[in-house]
């Protein structure tokens, strides 16, 4: 393997983690839009650790306001969030934060 691509292999593997690290949030949270159109129920991964999170949701678009939905600590891992419509394609920001 030469070294460019070897380099290349490289700079591939950085974006990626560049690409996960900009959805964690400081002091131990995690964000991300959620909506595709189509589902009603959403299964969020945010790798705290615990199911002690406190989990909001906003549009996503002005006026940015919170809404609501039934919202489950699934796994130490995971939330579920759950819609009675689907939401547009990333319609809402969900923002996820260890407790305590």
């Amino acid at each position: 393997m030469s070294v460019s691509s070897k380099l290349s292999d490289v700079l591939t593997a950085l974006s990626s983690i560049d690409t996960r690290l900009q959805n964690i949030a400081p002091q131990g949270g995690y964000a991300e839009d959620i909506g595709d159109g189509t589902a009603t129920l959403f299964t969020v991964t945010h790798s705290l650790g615990t199911r002690d999170v406190v989990v909001q949701l906003r549009q996503n678009a002005s006026p940015w306001e919170y809404v609501g939905a039934d919202v489950r600590a699934a796994t130490t891992t995971t939330v579920t969030v759950q819609f009675l419509t689907p939401p547009a394609a990333g319609a809402y920001r969900i923002l996820i934060t260890r407790a305590g």
